[in-house]
């Protein structure tokens, strides 16, 4: 690539161009494979949206508004990270009453699984703490993420209003989609993980053969910059800033930023 934009093809219309600096054919380089991976990475996450989505009813791959509320919620509960010895409180049926209303056994147990994945558990929390979670969760659902529903016209004046959901119904709705929320932003990190891996294992186990040039160009590892990259998506930006700026070309920098 490096030989191709500095000196050109011939027989071609890309013609060498003299006023190219060093530094210009490296920038150029380093934009052509992230516009070949960017492709590769857009045309699986499309794949899975078409596979797996109702793109119709709004689903998307990644919410982002909700999941930047899941890992805020899990630094505020645990800024210390996850418990590895979390237990969570034992619970009889009588205990499960939200605002005078049972509520189902089984959607208290997915409420949990939910809160393991989200790394949400508190250590010594009651079953009265955690239903008071359970309630908050289901208001901020329905007040900031759920999709409206398009009203249908109806010619029956004589038909009757549907049921009123118990809160049960509601809160499965919201933990459901929680958890969607969680499972595809995974299955997206493993979208661009794939990509990443494909493009290291090119041949040569290297992507760019770079001409005689500065020690740190020559030794740019883009296997750090792309862990870099899939650091800073986790927003551990500082750990990120120090991957990057420890190798490679400050065109990969600014790229990565």
């Amino acid at each position: 690539l490096v030989n191709l934009i500095a000196n050109g093809i011939n027989g071609t219309a890309m013609k060498k161009i003299p006023e190219l600096k060093d530094e210009d054919v490296e920038a150029i380089t380093d934009y052509v494979i992230y516009l070949s991976m960017r492709g590769e990475l857009e045309r699986g996450l499309i794949d899975f949206a078409n596979q797996e989505l109702d793109l119709e009813s709004g689903e998307r791959v990644i919410n982002y508004a909700m999941y930047e509320w899941v890992k805020a919620e899990a630094t505020k509960r645990n800024p210390e990270g996850p418990s590895e010895d979390f237990e969570p409180a034992e619970f009889k049926a009588e205990d499960l009453v939200i605002d005078g209303e049972e509520f189902d056994e089984d959607t208290f147990d997915d409420f949990r699984d939910l809160k393991d994945d989200a790394n949400w558990q508190v250590a010594g929390q009651t079953v009265a703490q955690e239903l008071s979670d359970l309630k908050s969760l289901v208001a901020t659902y329905e007040s900031k993420f759920k999709i409206a529903e398009p009203l249908e016209e109806s010619d029956d004046e004589s038909s009757e209003p549907e049921e009123p959901l118990t809160f049960s119904e509601r809160a499965e709705e919201a933990i459901d989609e929680f958890f969607f929320c969680i499972e595809s932003w995974e299955a997206a990190q493993d979208i661009v993980l794939d990509t990443a891996d494909a493009w290291l294992e090119a041949e040569h186990d290297k992507l760019i053969h770079w001409p005689s040039r500065s020690s740190a160009v020559k030794n740019c590892s883009w296997a750090r910059l792309l862990r870099a990259a899939n650091v800073m998506a986790r927003k551990d930006s500082a750990t990120a800033q120090r991957m990057i700026t420890t190798t490679g070309p400050k065109t990969g920098r600014r790229e990565l930023a």
